[in-house]
């Protein structure tokens, strides 16, 4: 099946607040029964993997496919960011059902609009003041113990 998912002038770079604004297109199944396009965040790397939904659009005729116009506001957290251990990436993806067919476009959400380095923190690992990205990190998961090159 031929799926696509664009942003409006190929934008995959978003700040918080900003409309996420594009159009989905997927070939006709006459078995789909819902179609949705949802903005999330997922972790990736080691532990549990975590994911949350910002937006949820249910798309009306999925059988028909074709093509539907959509808008989501950037929310402000969590950042996309990439760590040593873990990571938090947004995207927009279109499910159908019951077939489970799931597409991704990978996006980026951030306060920079860029996805946040946690690597390029002070030697002792405790956050520079104002860090959100590094304030979430540490309220989800804790401060981080030891010397990274040890452990």
């Amino acid at each position: 099946m031929n799926v696509t998912i664009e942003t409006d002038f190929g934008n995959l770079r978003f700040t918080p607040g900003e409309r996420i604004r594009g159009r989905v297109r997927w070939d006709p199944d006459p078995a789909a029964r819902s179609a949705h396009l949802r903005l999330l965040w997922f972790t990736q790397g080691k532990g549990d993997r975590d994911v949350g939904i910002a937006g949820d659009l249910p798309l009306d005729q999925p059988a028909a496919g074709g093509e539907r116009v959509f808008e989501f506001i950037a929310p402000t957290s969590p950042p996309s960011f990439s760590g040593r251990l873990v990571s938090v990436l947004w995207a927009l993806e279109l499910t159908l059902q019951p077939s489970g067919l799931v597409h991704r476009t990978n996006l980026t959400i951030s306060p920079t609009g860029h996805e946040l380095d946690l690597t390029a923190h002070l030697p002792d690992h405790e956050a520079q003041p104002g860090n959100k990205a590094m304030e979430w990190f540490q309220s989800k998961f804790g401060k981080p113990k030891g010397d990274p090159v040890s452990r």
